[in-house]
């Protein structure tokens, strides 16, 4: 982790501003064939493949009914609009740089209080006042640290890395009260590898603050707080399907060095 005199600022993890640089078409599976008057054109739901010139019907790759109108990055076929909506993230392992599922974030509808009734928040948790300004090196190298390991298990959806956040924080909580030492065992496979990033990454934050300062600085009860914000912040991120990555996505959005797998994060600045 490098020392540095400035640290960036913590932004609200977005998935959006990717341009639409695909065409529902842009495959070039099918073509039109331009008709030169009403008795040439096509009938409806009759398309053309470009490679082996034949006129058939073209129907969704998933409900084999209606007829296709957009490419899907998920799948080796095309499928109707319909389907592209109902299936995105929840059958659909849809990558970040797919134009459906960009547009539909842009005008998705943020989650309310009644979508997260039944999510673990630490509800009875008060973050101190000022305590995102004030250990805002501490939540970006968290944030990062999650980034950096999300990058390279592409398997990874919203709801594990959310799941394995939670564990974390609880285990921490526990330590810091009982002073038991006791891993929450859960057969999510994202809990191990994060809870040992994430340790590493507390270790070398308190290195620095011994090199900087003389001595440690940091509480258990501040690296709790900060697990406890970072799980807030990722239940209003995703969006709950079960296949979604839309908080991943936002973190290397925010944090590009991470997918490169870069081993320094955000420069931590001690005042």
């Amino acid at each position: 982790m490098r020392v540095s005199a400035h640290t960036p600022r913590i932004k609200h993890p977005t998935c959006c501003g990717w341009p639409l640089n695909h065409s529902p078409d842009h495959n070039g599976l099918y073509a039109r064939k331009p008709a030169k008057n009403a008795a040439q054109r096509p009938t409806a739901g009759i398309a053309y493949n470009q490679e082996s010139g034949e006129e058939g019907p073209v129907a969704c790759a998933i409900c084999e009914q209606r007829k296709e109108k957009r490419v899907c990055l998920a799948l080796p076929g095309r499928i109707c609009p319909v389907c592209c909506g109902e299936q995105r993230e929840f059958r659909l392992e849809c990558p970040a740089d797919c134009p459906w599922l960009q547009q539909a974030r842009r005008s998705e509808r943020p989650r309310t209080a009644e979508d997260l009734a039944g999510e673990e928040l630490f509800r009875e948790v008060v973050l101190p006042a000022g305590f995102r300004y004030e250990h805002e090196p501490l939540v970006a190298g968290l944030l990062f640290a999650v980034a950096r390991t999300a990058a390279t298990h592409g398997d990874w959806h919203d709801g594990e890395v959310i799941a394995a956040l939670t564990a974390v924080a609880r285990d921490l909580e526990r330590r810091r009260r009982s002073g038991i030492i006791y891993a929450e065992p859960s057969p999510n496979p994202a809990l191990e590898v994060l809870r040992a990033e994430l340790e590493r990454m507390v270790a070398d934050y308190r290195k620095v603050e011994e090199q900087n300062q003389g001595f440690v600085r940091l509480k258990d009860r501040d690296t709790f707080h900060a697990l406890v914000m970072m799980v807030r912040m990722a239940q209003a991120v995703t969006n709950g399907r079960p296949k979604s990555r839309r908080f991943l996505h936002g973190l290397l959005a925010q944090f590009p060095d991470a997918a490169t797998g870069a081993k320094s994060g955000p420069a931590i600045v001690l005042s």
